[in-house]
């Protein structure tokens, strides 16, 4: 009950843009992670964690010693059943890979190593998740982060993931 109100203060302040809310929530990320790879986690709980997938942007993956806990608890989400049979766990992967080009390899390995032995419907949602991360990395529309270069992004989705799959194909 506690957790769960501190949860939603940290949230409201971050959907509010109250000035220095990028201190709560970079609190915030960690612990609605660790929430949601729970095994008692909710789809309501994925919801929150897309709903502040932003925040994410904050994180700095250049520095390996402060980012590899969380990145360790981001890469469990490619194989977490409730993160894939849902519409926003799946959107919430997707957009792990346009977080930084060093961790779309990453996320490929740690999806790659589920591919033989998933079901049918875990193949679609991993299909899913490629298409998306690859055609928004295309999209020129797209701002979800000024420091981070969509084209290096876009390199790594089609040279590191796609020809990965395609020569696995073959």
């Amino acid at each position: 009950q506690t957790l769960s109100s501190i949860f939603a203060m940290c949230e409201t302040y971050w959907h509010g843009h109250f000035e220095d809310r990028e201190q709560f929530v970079t609190q915030l990320i960690p612990l609605l992670l660790i929430k949601c790879l729970d095994v008692t986690a909710q789809k309501a709980d994925i919801k929150r964690l897309h709903s502040i997938r932003d925040a994410l942007n904050l994180l700095d993956f250049e520095d390996e010693e402060s980012i590899a806990s969380l990145k360790l608890h981001l890469l469990r989400t490619v194989s977490s059943p409730l993160f894939l049979q849902t519409a926003e766990g799946r959107k919430f992967i997707s957009h792990l890979f346009r977080l930084h080009p060093s961790f779309v390899n990453d996320l490929h390995q740690a999806i790659k190593v589920q591919l033989p032995c998933v079901k049918r419907s875990i193949l679609k949602a991993y299909a899913e998740i490629y298409f998306t991360a690859w055609k928004a990395s295309c999209d020129s529309r797209n701002n979800d982060s000024e420091e981070v270069d969509r084209d290096d992004i876009q390199t790594a989705i089609e040279e590191n993931v796609l020809q990965d799959i395609m020569h696995a194909g073959i």
